[in-house]
């Protein structure tokens, strides 16, 4: 993949990221597409556990039993928006203006996250070990199971 269409893949699944609300412990529908877009990338193995946290994993071709691994983690869920008549723009549309996305989670997280998928998404696979991303809930969703 080209460095410009990975630019513009990596943008355009951050504005679908930060256009889908998930509050803590409402995560589900940005894991779901989380998951969609690891699997459209290839990735080797990508599951959802039974709290909401989906893991993806690229594996090399040159792995062996002492292979290190690295593990990338982003977490799914944002804080609320608060009175919408405080923001410039609206929270969940993504906006891009200069250069700069507006919205809720853009920095915090769903940017990061959209990069690291596709980072690790598009490497050649002529490495030894494991890349692993996990996308990961908010402690809302699983307090109760601590």
């Amino acid at each position: 993949m080209s460095n410009d269409r990975l630019k513009s893949e990596t943008v355009l699944f951050s504005k679908e990221l930060v256009q889908t609300p998930s509050l803590s412990g409402q995560e589900k529908d940005v894991a779901t597409l989380v998951k969609k877009k690891m699997l459209e990338l290839g990735f080797d193995q990508v599951s959802m556990d039974k709290y909401g946290n989906v893991i993806g994993k690229v594996i090399g071709e040159k792995r062996s039993n002492n292979s290190k691994r690295v593990l990338f983690d982003g977490h799914m869920d944002i804080v609320s928006t608060g009175e919408l008549s405080k923001w410039k723009h609206d929270p969940f549309a993504a906006e891009i203006e200069q250069g700069r996305m507006y919205g809720r989670g853009t920095c915090d997280m769903k940017s990061g996250l959209s990069s690291i998928i596709h980072a690790v998404g598009s490497m050649d696979r002529g490495f030894s070990g494991e890349l692993i991303i996990s996308a990961s809930i908010g402690k809302r969703s699983w307090k109760d199971t601590l």
